[in-house]
């Protein structure tokens, strides 16, 4: 996804999943390359969330074309095409 859209999509995951804090939300790059413009991003999810946050999360991510996958403890959000 691109910057514009992890911003949104951040935004809209704080105002919907109550235990989920601005802190533990990050916004990072698939590939580090010095083209910006062209960059895919990835929303990263460093904190326990709840079941019902995950499914809130599951949903919005469904809306938006994207998919959820976890790593270690990291919520990943990502285009289906492009995982970490």
């Amino acid at each position: 996804m691109k910057r514009r859209e992890a911003v949104n999509l951040l935004y809209k995951i704080y105002n919907a999943c109550q235990d989920i804090t601005i802190n533990a939300i990050q916004i990072d790059t698939i590939k580090k390359e010095n083209t910006y413009p062209d960059q895919n991003f990835v929303l990263l999810i460093k904190d326990t969330l709840s079941s019902s946050s995950y499914a809130i999360l599951k949903v919005i991510a469904k809306n938006h074309n994207l998919e959820v996958s976890k790593r270690d403890e990291i919520t990943i959000i990502s285009d289906k095409s492009n995982q970490l």
